[in-house]
């Protein structure tokens, strides 16, 4: 197994209702990570004393930000103070298998050349209800995906500090900044992917912040769509140059059409009849 230190970094905005679960999960792991790294991102709710307690649980570092800096910030944090040489996410409302850490570090030992690394993930509504598994994903597969869109569980993930300070790392975008940084990592070199199911991705669907946030998600979408036509679309031809047009209408019409659209009638509570 690699003898390289790991890092989990977690990044939480008022996290109380599921923060503990991400840690018991980590906890569990067969093998231990050697830090995690929790930004507290200015909860206004009880997450500062679920870490407190945990301080003596984990071999938690453990930083506040002063004020509210979204999660590309608390990233980009989060990976600078590290210390570990192998980097993985985990979100604070999601949860880790018992062997994600070991199969992890397996699929590393076995391709330390590759620049990403992640595994299967379950999609989990609030009531624990299973609704799919992610994709089965390969370096054949990824990057013509990654033209149309992310399938990767950013929970899901590791890669090396060294390959990140390569890329532009985390940007600024409020949703979208993993698939960024994937387009990035997956130019350097290749994905390596466990087909084992290893991450619970919770999804909340009544979720204000959700709901808002798909609309928010879609212009990060597009740009990175033309990212990864950039990046990769000469070695797929045909499918870039059927998706360039439709990125290109969506990012100049679609978008705002459809989230003022949303805001305007959710505002005024307004009935539209055919």
């Amino acid at each position: 197994m690699v003898n390289e230190k790991t890092s989990i970094i977690i990044p939480v905005f008022n996290g109380e209702k599921t923060l503990e679960r991400a840690l018991k999960s980590i906890l569990n792991q067969k093998i231990k990570p050697n830090e995690v790294l929790i930004i507290n991102d200015a909860s206004r709710d009880k997450t500062n004393s679920i870490v407190e307690n945990w301080l003596d649980k984990l071999p938690i570092n453990y930083y506040t930000n002063k004020f509210n800096m979204g999660v590309s910030y608390s990233l980009r944090k989060g990976i600078l103070l590290s210390k570990g040489e192998i980097i993985l996410r985990l979100d604070a409302d999601d949860e880790w298998g018992k062997d994600h850490l070991k199969s992890l570090l397996y699929l590393i030992e076995k391709n330390k050349n590759s620049k990403l690394f992640a595994s299967m993930a379950e999609y989990i509504e609030e009531d624990n209800n299973n609704i799919k598994s992610s994709e089965l994903l390969s370096d054949e597969n990824i990057r013509e995906k990654l033209l149309w869109d992310n399938p990767i569980v950013h929970s899901s993930i590791a890669f090396f500090k060294e390959d990140y300070l390569k890329t532009n790392g985390y940007c600024n975008y409020k949703i979208a900044h993993d698939y960024s940084l994937y387009l990035e990592l997956l130019r350097q070199g290749e994905l390596s992917f466990n087909k084992q199911t290893t991450v619970k991705y919770y999804i909340y669907s009544n979720s204000l912040s959700r709901n808002r946030a798909k609309y928010l998600s879609r212009k990060e979408r597009y740009l990175n769509q033309l990212k990864a036509i950039y990046f990769f679309g000469k070695s797929y031809k045909i499918k870039s140059s059927l998706i360039l047009p439709i990125v290109l209408i969506r990012l100049i019409l679609n978008l705002p059409i459809k989230y003022f659209y949303h805001n305007f009638k959710k505002k005024f509570k307004i009935v539209f009849y055919k």
